[in-house]
């Protein structure tokens, strides 16, 4: 399973925000930016028990794509971005919490327990 770090995070925000091509390297004031939003956000939807990210440096692969799009949505009216762009990223934003939610689900089923035998 791929697993990402918050500068992986950061860069393809940037991206998704267009404030740089696909495999450019971004200005460090924007990468401040989106990563001083970062750890609020994680801590945010671990604590409304939509997925917990549980403090770690490492972002589980499934969980990266809609991380992106809640940080980008967040984020956004930072960067300058119009009220339709930021309407668009908000609705995206509301989709990929829905898909962590299910995600979350999912690892909660497959946890397992061990029997205590008397």
């Amino acid at each position: 399973m791929a697993v990402y770090t918050q500068d992986d995070l950061v860069d393809r925000v940037l991206v998704r925000l267009g404030e740089v091509g696909f495999g450019q390297s971004a200005e460090p004031e924007a990468r401040a930016r989106v990563l001083h939003s970062v750890d609020g956000i994680l801590d945010e939807l671990t604590a409304d028990r939509i997925y917990d990210f549980g403090g770690c440096a490492e972002i589980p692969g499934a969980a990266f794509d809609p991380l992106v799009s809640i940080v980008a949505a967040r984020v956004a009216p930072d960067f300058g971005a119009g009220s339709d762009e930021v309407t668009l990223l908000a609705a995206q934003a509301q989709g990929a919490v829905q898909r962590l939610r299910r995600y979350r689900a999912l690892n909660a089923s497959h946890t397992y327990t061990r029997a205590d035998y008397f």
